[in-house]
C-alpha cells in the first residue's frame, strides 16, 4: 500500500483532528477508552502526500493530524471531541499549541460523514455558547495523508517526548 493509502478498520468509524505536534495528539487519545487505532499524517494543504520536512517548513498549507479509529460502541463522536478539546489540547490557541507555533499546529476537526459534520459543528458550538473563543476549524471531505513510517508512534518508540512540558522536542 503507498504512502497516504489507509485501509478502514472494520466496524469503526474516524475523525481527524489536529492540535499542536501530532505525536503528543497520538499519544494522548490512544490513552482515551473507545480509540482502537490512530497514525499521524497531514490534511487540510495543497500538497499531495506532503513529507513531514515539507509540513514542518509551513509552507504546505497542511496541519499536522491524527486519524483516529474509535469504536463507536464504546466511546461516541461527542466525548471523543470533548476530549479533545478538554484534555488534547488548547481550542482557543490560534497556530500554536504549547511550544509549537506556525499553521500546521493549528486546531481542526475533519470529518467523514454529514452526521460527523453536525456532531463536530455542536460541540464547537456548545463551546462557543459557554464564552470559549474557540479557534477550531471543522470540515468533511478533506484529504488526510499519512506520514512517513518513522513518524507513527513515535512517542510509544522514542524518549524524545516530553511529559513535564507536554510537547514536541525536535532536535
Amino acid at each position: 500500500m503507498a504512502r497516504g493509502e489507509t485501509q478502514p478498520h472494520a466496524g469503526m468509524e474516524s475523525v481527524v483532528c489536529g492540535g499542536g505536534c501530532f505525536w503528543n495528539v497520538e499519544q494522548k487519545f490512544r490513552r482515551l477508552y473507545g480509540v482502537v487505532d490512530t497514525e499521524v499524517g497531514f490534511a487540510g494543504g495543497t500538497v499531495v502526500s506532503p513529507s513531514s520536512g515539507q509540513v514542518q517548513g509551513g509552507t504546505t498549507g497542511h496541519a499536522e493530524v491524527v486519524r483516529v479509529y474509535y469504536n463507536t460502541g464504546l466511546v461516541s463522536l461527542e466525548t471523543l471531541l470533548n476530549y479533545f478539546f478538554n484534555k488534547v489540547h488548547d481550542p482557543t490557541s490560534l497556530n500554536f499549541q504549547g511550544n509549537d507555533s506556525g499553521p500546521q499546529y493549528r486546531s481542526v476537526i475533519y470529518v467523514v460523514s454529514d452526521e460527523q459534520l453536525a456532531t463536530a459543528r455542536a460541540a464547537v458550538e456548545k463551546l462557543r455558547s459557554s464564552g470559549v473563543d474557540v479557534k477550531t476549524t471543522v470540515a468533511k471531505g478533506i484529504p488526510f495523508y499519512r506520514a512517513e513510517e518513522d513518524q507513527q508512534r513515535y512517542n510509544s518508540l522514542s524518549k524524545r517526548w516530553s511529559r513535564a512540558v507536554d510537547t514536541c522536542i525536535v532536535s
